[in-house]
């Protein structure tokens, strides 16, 4: 769902200390410059830099914004329509393509990263590649199967 969709950018982009360091130095390092081009204090430091720690934010939010508008177009409400089918094997795990109708198989030790939250469990595939379960569409025991699984074979 478009919801989902969007919630699992926001996770994969905001939830890595990789993306927030980056985003507070880069903040800083702006807001430092600026600071000595104009006369430096630590107040004017501090208000500089927190102006564009909040203005990469912005930015970063509005281009997953547009991300979600590019899967999900104003016009056409149900763009994704087929949803994502993910099998457990004993060795491997499958996943329908929704845009080729293709399946994809991955051993689960060749897994690149599994993160859950209360919402969901998210599967990188790979760092480009993930598969995203919605632990409101599961019976919790189905989701406490899953998340033992994941464990087990995963070494998560």
């Amino acid at each position: 769902e478009k919801e989902d969709y969007r919630n699992f950018l926001f996770l994969t982009t905001f939830q890595t200390a990789d993306s927030i360091a980056s985003l507070f130095i880069i903040g800083i390092i702006l807001g430092g410059i600026t600071t000595a081009i104009t006369g430096f204090s630590l107040s004017s430091l501090f208000f500089s830099s927190l102006f564009f720690i909040l203005v990469l934010f912005v930015v970063m939010y509005s281009k997953l914004e547009k991300n979600v508008k590019a899967v999900y177009p104003l016009d056409q409400p149900a763009a994704i329509e087929t949803a994502q089918t993910i099998t457990f094997y004993d060795t491997y795990l499958t996943s329908t393509n929704r845009t080729n109708a293709g399946i994809t198989e991955t051993s689960y030790k060749d897994i690149y990263k599994i993160k859950e939250n209360d919402s969901y469990i998210i599967l990188m595939l790979t760092k480009e590649l993930a598969s995203v379960i919605c632990k409101k569409d599961l019976d919790k025991e189905i989701i406490i199967k899953i998340s033992t699984l994941l464990k087990e074979k995963c070494n998560a």
